[in-house]
């Protein structure tokens, strides 16, 4: 909780709105050859853990340490580039879960997020979720992703200049799967002195036959407050 005016929000990025809506409602077009484009209001690629549909996480939700240092949806443009082996995402929006708010709404003066991915083995398919049944395919991702964003300057309580870094790596091996991230924060607030929240992850499962998995997760974090 940031504790300005009262609002309740995340700890990191929020701006005191709640993160109700739509979701995804954006015009994109397909270049071909692995280059797409996107515009409108849609899931800042930020943490992986966002990046995979709440009916794929491994546990019941996604941990506290995604709702805390998440970025949300951002009203912006996109460009994504897919390979065989990489991807890359990038975009300019109006700031961490800003999206589908009112174009007058005091949040930030503009904000960047830049996201790659190497695949080892495997298929990008299989990657959008976290469990690995058993006969399937194994596979290793690593992933990286950078956001910054600098806060409204003339309206004192949002003048918030904000980076964030994280790093990621998930592994499938047909019958047991295991992911871990770090992500790392410094907000730089007008008023007030300048924080720097962190922390990490690290779930696994295990197939015990064709359909029962067991699963663990373990999350700390330190929010500088």
């Amino acid at each position: 909780n940031l504790g300005t005016g009262g609002a309740t929000t995340n700890v990191v990025y929020g701006n005191g709105s709640d993160r109700t809506g739509v979701g995804n409602a954006y015009l994109g077009y397909n270049y071909g050859n692995g280059l797409k484009m996107t515009m409108g209001s849609f899931k800042d690629p930020f943490l992986r853990e966002d990046m995979v549909n709440a009916e794929y996480q491994l546990a019941v939700g996604r941990s506290n340490l995604n709702y805390n240092f998440t970025t949300g949806y951002v009203d912006g443009i996109m460009a994504t580039y897919e390979a065989d082996q990489f991807r890359v995402f990038g975009n300019y929006s109006d700031g961490a879960n800003s999206g589908q708010l009112t174009w007058n709404n005091v949040d930030t003066d503009y904000a960047f997020t830049v996201r790659g991915e190497f695949m080892f083995s495997g298929t990008w398919d299989q990657f959008k979720d976290f469990t690995s049944p058993r006969g399937s395919e194994s596979g290793i991702l690593v992933g990286a992703a950078f956001h910054w964003e600098r806060g409204e300057y003339g309206t004192i309580l949002t003048e918030n200049d904000i980076m964030g870094f994280t790093v990621d790596a998930s592994a499938e091996f047909g019958g047991f799967n295991l992911y871990g991230a770090f992500v790392y924060s410094s907000v730089d607030p007008s008023i007030g002195t300048t924080t720097d929240p962190l922390g990490f992850l690290i779930q696994a499962g295990f197939y015990l036959d064709e359909t029962w998995e067991v699963y663990a997760r373990y999350e700390w974090a330190d929010y500088d407050n």
